[in-house]
């Protein structure tokens, strides 16, 4: 009886031990799931990431897009190579890769970690990036040590502090050209422990095996100001950096990529000034030039008190403290294989469930989606990176000039910038705009899009028109219903050009109604007054087929799409837009084949091909069956049905001025 009672007590002891380690391991995924981490402009909102739901991840490297010698270029070296290069990813398909940086002559260090945490296997791939060496000496014991491990990759640079920057290049360029299936790829230092069995069970079950985009997981520098002390081992002089303070960046000790950051930085670290603080250029500089969010992950690192006292440290961990030597790394490491610390599976993956929204497409689940700036933000259309005689290209026209141009945002700074797709014989609709949501003001201004006409009476009433009203642009296509590409990648032309002050932009159509004093109150409410980026609002289309019936006006051949589906797309009638993404869409299309689908091909095909996710708002959109009453419509509205009568536009009109309630309308966004 008395040994039952102990074995029961035993059992008893065990179930709160996995109780309390459930509890710990969702107060600490809570934390990283809903704390705000990043620079002091971004973010209110949603972080990080997609995750790839489906081992069909359609992500590869785009190679192709780089220079054709970029292979032997790094950065501002011409002729770079690999004087040392191993290749175990070939012939597998690993889940992690880890790529640590290494001090030549730390060949102790490089031991303990191959037989600790940092041995190779099928899911784990892990090299030691090394520089050259001066010392004869040293060179011919790297060699010896590459003979007998094959973990060794080493550029042809010198090994010095100052050239960390062309390491930490390499290691983008080694995953991009030597080990492109990896899912993940972790840049750490060798005086890291990582704990694997538990990144491992991280990435596999609370993120995804398949992997993910937009991703960078890192411990946060937040406010660095620059040192100019004379003698400082960090010491920059104005010249190389002139700012008082870093932008936010990732401590370098450790850092988690997914593969489309690592190639986005890379790109961009290949085209950029040298500067030596790698750490701040990649993560800080390049982060913010690309618009990424970091997640901070300090919760999951294991302080110095806690490792100097394990026993009493009850939480997980993916990394111990910093700076470790030798003999702590393999401590570390016999006390993780002796205790087996319990994290209970299950128990991370029930509470994660909650750190998820909805799936968007068929392969990515979409975790967070947009942020949001919380002061004025320094964010300017880079339009230095475009070709110099971009302004007079529209996709595949070479001769486009704006044939009627105003210009009202000028000595302005609105809020919002309208720009709305208009048939150039719809004066009346115009008109009822223009008195009803469209009026301008300071905050909100509203021009209409046009092509050219053939008509001769036509194109007189249509400049009559813009000398009375000073509110149409036209561009030197002509406007048909197969042009309207061209117009949509005139639209965000336009907002790049003649309006770059605009926080927001919305491209709608001219039989839309816009409810203006609640998209207001969203915009500078929900959202910020100072704009955001990776920002799409839009109705989603989801698994559309693409028309092959030849009497349909959506009828496209394989000759114009190959594809069965299209990509989720939006709706064309109400698309809001953030600064940035009409960047990144515009220079996508300004170098992708015409396709006469313009909302397929610009929010669809190239949203897809710069990872961006859309926020849907069909939940704000009045359903036509409650149009003619839409007092028995319960939810607020931002937007009416397409496709009204301009008596429709106006009724509403009405009715909107009659109800002005400020409220939020963030709960009803999918």
């Amino acid at each position: 009886m008395e040994k039952n009672l102990r074995i029961s007590k035993m059992i008893d002891k065990k179930l709160w031990v996995i109780v309390i380690c459930c509890a710990l391991n969702a107060m600490i995924l809570f934390v990283l799931c809903f704390t705000p981490t990043d620079s002091g402009q971004v973010t209110k909102k949603a972080v990080f990431s997609n995750l790839n739901t489906s081992n069909t991840s359609s992500y590869s490297y785009p190679v192709q897009n780089l220079s054709q010698d970029d292979y032997h270029q790094l950065i501002n070296l011409k002729n770079f190579t690999f004087t040392i290069l191993n290749k175990p990813c070939n012939g597998s398909s690993p889940i992690l890769l880890v790529l640590v940086h290494s001090n030549p002559k730390h060949f102790a260090t490089r031991k303990v970690l191959r037989t600790t945490w940092g041995k190779n296997s099928l899911q784990v791939k892990v090299l030691f990036m090394l520089g050259l060496v001066k010392s004869h000496r040293l060179k011919v014991q790297i060699e010896k040590e590459n003979e007998e491990f094959g973990d060794l990759i080493q550029g042809s640079f010198l090994d010095t502090y100052r050239n960390m920057t062309y390491k930490h290049v390499m290691v983008f360029k080694y995953a991009i050209y030597h080990c492109p299936q990896a899912k993940y790829i972790l840049k750490t230092d060798d005086d890291i422990f990582v704990n694997m069995p538990l990144m491992l069970n991280f990435l596999t079950e609370d993120l995804l095996p398949f992997g993910g985009s937009r991703m960078i997981f890192c411990t946060l520098e937040e406010n660095s100001p620059v040192v100019r002390k004379t003698g400082s081992k960090w010491r920059v002089s104005f010249t190389e950096y002139p700012a008082e303070k870093y932008p936010t960046y990732c401590l370098g000790w450790v850092i988690l990529y997914s593969p489309n950051v690592v190639f986005d930085l890379y790109k961009e670290a290949q085209k950029t000034d040298y500067f030596w603080i790698d750490d701040v250029h990649i993560t800080g500089i390049l982060v913010e030039k690309i618009h990424l969010t970091r997640v901070d992950v300090n919760k999951l690192v294991l302080s110095d008190n806690a490792f100097h006292r394990l026993a009493q440290y009850k939480g997980p961990f993916l990394y111990g403290p910093p700076n470790m030597k030798n003999r702590e790394i393999k401590d570390l490491w016999e006390y993780m294989l002796d205790t087996k610390l319990c994290f209970n599976v299950i128990c991370v993956l029930i509470f994660f469930v909650l750190c998820i929204t909805s799936t968007e497409s068929r392969q990515v689940t979409k975790k967070t989606v947009y942020n949001l700036y919380t002061k004025p933000s320094s964010y300017s259309y880079p339009v230095q990176t475009l070709p110099r005689d971009d302004y007079h290209q529209l996709n595949n026209l070479k001769n486009f000039t704006f044939t009627i141009l105003n210009k009202p945002c000028n000595g302005t700074n609105p809020i919002l910038l309208v720009l709305v797709h208009s048939n150039p014989t719809h004066f009346e609709n115009r008109k009822v705009l223009r008195t009803t949501w469209g009026k301008n003001s300071l905050q909100v201004k509203v021009l209409f899009m046009l092509g050219l006409v053939k008509n001769h009476r036509l194109k007189v009433q249509i400049e009559k028109e813009n000398e009375e009203f000073g509110d149409l642009v036209q561009g030197s296509f002509l406007d048909t219903y197969r042009n309207l590409t061209y117009k949509h990648v005139m639209v965000l032309k336009y907002a790049i050009y003649h309006c770059p002050q605009a926080k927001y932009i919305l491209k709608t159509d001219d039989d839309i109604f816009v409810n203006m004093p609640l998209m207001l109150n969203f915009l500078t409410k929900d959202l910020s007054p100072f704009g955001g980026a990776r920002m799409i609002f839009c109705s989603v289309l989801k698994k559309l087929s693409v028309s092959r019936n030849g009497r349909s006006k959506w009828s496209v051949t394989f000759q114009e799409y190959s594809g069965k589906w299209y990509p989720n797309y939006c709706q064309g009638w109400g698309i809001l837009y953030s600064p940035d993404v009409v960047f990144d869409l515009y220079r996508e299309a300004q170098k992708t084949n015409f396709f006469w689908i313009d909302d397929a091909l610009i929010t669809g095909t190239l949203a897809e091909k710069i990872h961006l996710t859309h926020v849907d708002i069909r939940g704000l959109m009045l359903s036509r069956n409650v149009l003619r009453q839409p007092a028995q419509f319960k939810k607020p509205f931002l937007y009416g049905p397409y496709n009204l009568q301009n008596s429709e536009i106006k009724a509403l009109w009405e009715y909107v001025k009659g109800h002005e309630k400020p409220v939020s309308l963030l709960k009803y966004i999918a």
